[in-house]
């Protein structure tokens, strides 16, 4: 009776802003292939992944391709990196179940403009974009019939300032991708924490980081070798070819690993597991991270008995409840624990 801990990795947004106490989303696109897509909860596999940009992945994807959220939204800021499509096309929608309650699209002149679900034009900005340049797009919607709004930033800065529009009374609970071409660095927030971190993250990046060495707890089985952090630390899964595994209540595995820049304001830290339980029972991991020889234990999550992605975002540091550091995002090492 195992569970396998195939793949560990860590997710951060850094840039020149502050931690957002209400990070909802955090995808870089990094550390899986297009056809393991649907693991980090995109609705079917990419059409394939290409450079990202800056290094790393980015996700192209093909016909219907919506990520879920993991609530429903009245307000809410999705920021992302965007290989500009053609002028004239749509290419991202904030959406209740399968309407697209708000629409971003390019016009003739690939200037970004803003549309409810039934194809009005709400706001419209200045910028004409160059298609196939990377940008990195935010907007906020406020869902409220006739009261709601929607604003845009640029590359960090006003592009559609706040407009009323309505787009609709039905909270937003998934994103769609429409154009076919590269999308990076995705992050949603709903605006429920504290100034000024209930607003706007800025440009930013979505980093990947791997184990790179074994850390203070290896309870886990390495499936060969003794090493522990090189089975858990592939740039994609490979499935059952390298992993750790474990079968007793309470065993951790720790790893340190690569650092990150030392000058990064880091907003927060998304661990991610790779993992399926071998047998009939329930089995149930949680993400670890240990800062300054103490362990904190995350939420528990079940396993089922194929692959996929367990994630959990950690806004703030948890030995001092403040925002990350890159001195503590480099000191700490990140885990897994069995809990049943």
């Amino acid at each position: 009776m195992y569970e396998h801990l195939h793949y560990r990795d860590m997710d951060w947004i850094s840039g020149a802003e502050r931690v957002h106490n209400a990070v909802v989303l955090v995808d870089g696109c990094d550390h899986y292939t297009a056809a393991q897509a649907t693991t980090k909860g995109w609705s079917a596999a990419a059409g394939a992944m290409d450079a990202g940009r800056f290094g790393g992945q980015s996700i192209k994807p093909t016909g219907t391709y919506t990520k879920a959220l993991p609530s429903t939204y009245s307000t809410l800021i999705v920021g992302f990196a965007i290989k500009a499509p053609a002028a004239g096309s749509e290419f991202f929608q904030l959406r209740a179940s399968t309407t697209g309650a708000m629409r971003l699209s390019l016009t003739a002149g690939s200037i970004i403009q803003v549309l409810n679900s039934g194809g009005t034009v709400i706001a419209t900005g200045s910028t004409a974009l160059t298609s196939g340049a990377w940008y990195y797009i935010e907007v906020k919607a406020v869902i409220a019939g006739a009261s709601g709004s929607t604003e845009v930033h640029l590359e960090g800065v006003s592009e559609i300032a706040s407009t009323t529009g309505n787009f609709g009374s039905t909270n937003i609970d998934n994103f769609r991708l429409v154009a076919a071409v590269d999308y990076d660095d995705f992050y949603a927030v709903d605006t429920t924490g504290g100034a000024p971190w209930n607003t706007f993250l800025g440009v930013g990046r979505i980093s990947t980081v791997m184990a790179n060495a074994d850390g203070a707890h290896t309870d886990y089985t390495p499936s060969s070798g003794t090493n522990h952090y090189d089975r858990v630390n592939e740039t994609t899964p490979d499935g059952d070819t390298t992993y750790v595994s474990d079968a007793t209540v309470g065993h951790i595995d720790s790893y340190a690993f690569d650092d990150i820049d030392g000058g990064a304001t880091v907003f927060a830290v998304q661990t991610c597991m790779y993992a399926r339980k071998d047998d009939a029972g329930t089995r149930q991991l949680a993400d670890l991270i240990r800062r300054s020889g103490t362990d904190y234990v995350g939420n528990t999550a079940t396993l089922s008995s194929t692959y996929t992605y367990l994630t959990q975002i950690h806004p703030t540091d948890p030995s001092t409840s403040a925002q990350w550091t890159a001195a503590g995002v480099n000191a700490a090492e990140f885990g897994v624990k069995t809990i049943a």
